[in-house]
């Protein structure tokens, strides 16, 4: 990693630790500040990730050793935390931002600025670390790789922020122990600014995969969605053919009943005697009528089955799929209301103050049957409810037998009619649970400002 510790400083700050641990005077520009004051009882705490705050005021990324080096210059200055100068955590004698606009801080006791709010006192901070006498220090945050801690103070030393009039360096104990063995976890777990910068970069990324899988769920209920009409129609088209066959079924049935020679007064007194060649003729072709229309029949009946049997499981499909989106929206309203959560936080630090806030308005679901499917248990095209048949067979028949005079023995013809007045029960597709809107293909308002604020401090590949 690398290291801006010259030979000679790195030596001057090793002889001069033992012994060495008086503050020197410092010679303070403007704007520039000097090493903080002696402890005391009064101090401020900094909000959870307030390091973040200032790396990204300066450009920054936000890496280990970068919230390493700020928390230990903050222990070697103690500002807020140590002394009366709240929210300033660098001791800087700043009271304007990077455009000379006046912030809301007064005095303290031990002579530096104390703020109102940490967004006030980390705009001080930053717009001091960005004056060009400050260059040094910047350079080494924004190369987010400085290390050890005491190596970052080093730089620090080399800037007005600390200009020892006796040559002695502000730091000198701290770098001198810096230099030895350095805990890095051990001073990270003093801050949060590492964690919460991870949180909120994996709480956006589960929000986008959440999205991305309602729009993809989303776009199968839809097709699922059609197959329920179509198969709707296979029914609707079924059942029309079944109604028709029934219809030319019961029309030989009566004509047969009415019709035949064997009820007609006419022929009572040749019962006992052989039928005409065209009698035995016209009986085949009763015979084979009645036969083709029973066929018809069959046949119309098994494809209304089919047809039902497709819609089922069309209406089954599509109640899984809303299910799933059911599921996938669920999950990105949480995800949103953990990034919300997480904008809260990082707004606490004085980051990302900017971003519209991020609020989980998203309308999850409304318990409905499929769009423009009927309701009932009818038939109909979608978005309509068709009359129930007149009639459609069931377990119950009615037989007509007719006789008709032979020789030398009688010959039965039977034809099974269906009861009229039971129509078939045409079961509607499933009711499920369908989104009242499509999912947003963008992030609510805020999300897309958040993603870009945390990506602009992200380390840089491979580091």
């Amino acid at each position: 990693m690398a290291n801006l510790l010259r030979p000679h400083r790195i030596a001057v700050a090793v002889a001069l630790a033992v012994g060495l641990l008086a503050t020197a005077t410092a010679a303070v520009e403007a704007g520039t500040v000097s090493p903080a004051s002696s402890s005391s009882s009064i101090g401020t705490p900094l909000p959870a990730g307030w390091e973040l705050c200032i790396l990204q005021g300066v450009s920054a990324p936000v890496t280990a050793q970068n919230v390493a080096d700020l928390d230990e210059w903050q222990l070697a200055e103690g500002g807020s935390t140590d002394n009366t100068a709240a929210f300033n955590p660098y001791n800087t004698l700043r009271l304007t931002d990077v455009n000379d606009a006046p912030l809301p801080g007064t005095p303290s006791a031990n002579g530096f600025p104390a703020f109102a709010t940490w967004p006030a006192g980390c705009a001080a901070t930053v717009a001091t670390l960005l004056q060009a006498n400050m260059v040094p220090i910047v350079a080494a945050l924004r190369a987010g790789n400085i290390s050890p801690p005491g190596a970052f103070l080093a730089t620090v030393d080399e800037s007005p922020w600390c200009a020892p009039s006796d040559g002695v360096p502000c730091y000198a104990s701290q770098i001198a122990a810096a230099t030895g063995s350095f805990d890095l976890t051990a001073l990270l777990q003093s801050s949060s600014a590492v964690g919460l910068y991870g949180t909120v970069g994996n709480d956006l990324d589960a929000y986008v995969q959440d999205v991305a899988a309602t729009s993809a769920d989303q776009t199968l209920l839809q097709a699922a969605t059609q197959d329920v009409f179509d198969a709707q129609n296979s029914v609707v088209g079924a059942q029309g053919a079944l109604d028709d066959a029934t219809a030319a079924l019961r029309h030989l049935a009566l004509d047969e009943y009415t019709g035949n020679g064997a009820l007609s007064p006419d022929n009572a007194l040749t019962l006992f005697e052989p039928g005409s060649d065209n009698d035995i003729l016209a009986e085949q072709y009763d015979k084979i009528a009645a036969s083709r229309l029973l066929d018809r029949f069959n046949d119309a009946k098994a494809g209304l089955a089919v047809a039902m049997a497709r819609r089922d499981a069309a209406s089954a499909s599509m109640a899984k799929a809303s299910s799933a989106v059911l599921a996938a929206q669920t999950a990105q309203d949480r995800a949103l209301v953990r990034i919300a959560a997480d904008q809260a936080a990082l707004q606490a630090a004085g980051v990302c103050t900017s971003a519209p806030d991020v609020a989980p308005t998203l309308t999850l679901t409304t318990s409905s049957t499929a769009p423009g499917v009927p309701a009932s248990a009818s038939t109909g095209a979608p978005g309509s409810t068709a009359p129930a048949p007149a009639a459609a067979p069931n377990s119950a028949s009615t037989t007509t037998t007719t006789t008709a005079p032979t020789t030398p023995a009688s010959t039965t013809t039977t034809t099974t009619v269906p009861a009229t007045g039971s129509p078939i029960p045409v079961p509607a597709p499933a009711s499920s649970t369908t989104p009242a809107s499509p999912p947003s293909t963008a992030g609510p308002a805020g999300v897309s400002a958040l993603q870009g604020c945390v990506a602009a401090l992200a380390p840089p590949k491979g580091s």
